[in-house]
């Protein structure tokens, strides 16, 4: 209950917002042209590493890769992302060095919407994480439901989606369970000016197993061509996890990212 009052939470204050924003563009005090040009296929690499050496030694790559596909009808929406991370351990008895994986996480999503007005559509959702040092080792679902734009600005766009489906779990201990899922979440786009552009994302997916909920904010700015940096924030929140494993996690980075 706690997590829908957020969500309803969130939507409201994002209206407000954008409702005011909106207002001053069709008012005319100021124009912007959108960062990245409208086009039926839209590709976007995303990548950020860190390497470190001397008195301590790690790897941390992350990357994204994401496909937008739109026809007639419909719209296609592919993502993958991966996050890598490796660190220096000394063992306490040996005294000895060596590097070990202390991270590793995939995500898959595939999203198809077909479009039933300028404003609605029906959608589907398949959705797979493979964490293999979290309290899920693998989380997969699959929802149908409807989306809706709720605001569609020159500058703001803001999109709800709801979508009722089944959630398929494997724990790190091997058990598999599954459960219905509902599937809710907004995406806020906010066109700052013709080199700036703010995203705000909000998924919310609860079953009788777990409760998950992620934000993430993203701030991208153009540098020169096709090439931009992305600067983001992700909170993750699961509520049901063991005393050992922390039940709300947060990423930051700063990616280069190329638009084809």
């Amino acid at each position: 209950m706690k997590s829908i009052s957020y969500l309803v939470l969130f939507i409201l204050l994002f209206n407000v917002h954008s409702s005011f924003a909106r207002l001053v563009d069709e008012n005319g005090l100021y124009e912007l042209e959108p960062l990245l040009t409208d086009s039926t296929l839209n590709i976007n690499a995303e990548f950020g590493a860190l390497f470190t050496t001397g008195n301590t030694q790690s790897t941390s790559i992350l990357s994204k890769l994401e496909l937008d596909y739109e026809m007639d009808n419909w719209r296609h929406k592919y993502t993958f992302e991966s996050l890598f991370i490796r660190n220096d351990q000394i063992d306490s008895t040996t005294n000895i060095r060596s590097t070990v994986t202390s991270d590793e996480k995939y995500t898959i999503n595939a999203e198809g919407y077909y479009k039933i007005t300028d404003t609605k559509s029906a959608l589907v959702f398949w959705g797979n994480e493979f964490d293999r040092f979290g309290q899920y080792r693998s989380i997969s679902s699959l929802v149908f439901g409807y989306s809706f734009r709720a605001i569609d600005g020159s500058l703001i766009k803001l999109d709800l989606n709801i979508a009722p489906g089944y959630t398929f779990i494997e724990s790190e201990d091997g058990s598999t369970e599954s459960a219905p899922v509902i599937r809710g979440s907004a995406i806020y786009n906010w066109i700052i000016s013709s080199n700036a552009r703010f995203t705000q994302d909000f998924t919310l997916e609860s079953s009788s197993i777990n409760t998950r909920v992620v934000m993430e904010s993203s701030l991208t700015a153009k540098l020169h061509g096709s090439m931009q940096m992305k600067v983001s924030f992700q909170a993750t929140s699961d509520d049901d996890v063991d005393d050992s494993v922390a039940n709300f996690n947060t990423q930051t980075s700063v990616t280069l990212v190329v638009n084809f």
